[in-house]
């Protein structure tokens, strides 16, 4: 399937400076372009220079961890986001603040990152809480304000849609099951989640995507409901 590229105006801060720049996705991987280099992951904390060669030279311009990843620095992203409102869809925009700590912060049991967001619908603003949480717990405490006629279409809310029992990181470790829909359907705890995994690898897709088989996902659905 052909994915929809978005392009998501950032502010990047870093002891070096702060810079103007743009996070572009395709729904897995996020790509910027920083000073001349680009980087690219499939999350906020795993940004590290394409060029893997570059990254002995960088020390100097980028705050970068022992293994190549962007740390000490904030993020301020502004992403485009779809909404059904009263049965009608309006365009919304959703504020990012992303500080990743430095690499001498992961202590056990010490958060490794400070976010949160803020929705925007027309008039309207929705704004979640700070702290050491991913994009799953922030959007859902999001969507736990708007009114009952009101969701996010993305794939945070699609019925196609689910993380991992393992466990997932911060952003963009959602599993999409479009390609088997009706076995997604069948699935009521982990046990089944992992054999439907067994039968085919799914896809990692970011919490914020959304594609055009998107449906509004049912409370109990899959493994995580």
């Amino acid at each position: 399937m052909v994915k929809h590229v978005s392009f998501w105006p950032t502010t990047y801060t870093d002891r070096y400076g702060q810079e103007t720049t743009t996070l572009e996705s395709d729904g897995t991987s996020l790509y910027m372009v920083l000073r001349g280099t680009l980087f690219e992951g499939s999350s906020f904390t795993s940004l590290c220079p394409k060029n893997e060669e570059d990254i002995p030279t960088l020390g100097s311009t980028f705050p970068l961890s022992r293994f190549g990843e962007l740390h000490a620095c904030v993020f301020a992203c502004e992403l485009p986001l779809s909404l059904m409102v009263r049965g009608a869809t309006e365009p919304g925009k959703l504020l990012v603040h992303f500080e990743v700590f430095d690499e001498t912060r992961f202590l056990p049991r010490q958060a490794a990152w400070d976010m949160w967001l803020e929705l925007h619908v027309g008039d309207n603003t929705f704004r979640s809480s700070h702290g050491f949480f991913d994009f799953e717990e922030r959007l859902n405490e999001i969507q736990a304000h708007l009114p009952k006629d009101t969701y996010l279409q993305a794939c945070i809310h699609c019925a196609f849609s689910d993380y991992s029992p393992a466990g997932h990181g911060e952003f963009g470790d959602l599993w999409c099951f479009r390609s088997n829909k009706q076995g997604y359907r069948n699935v009521t705890s982990k046990w089944d989640l992992f054999r439907l995994m067994s039968q085919a690898q799914p896809e990692a897709v970011q919490e914020t995507y959304l594609c055009p088989e998107f449906e509004k996902r049912k409370p109990g659905t899959g493994y995580r409901g």
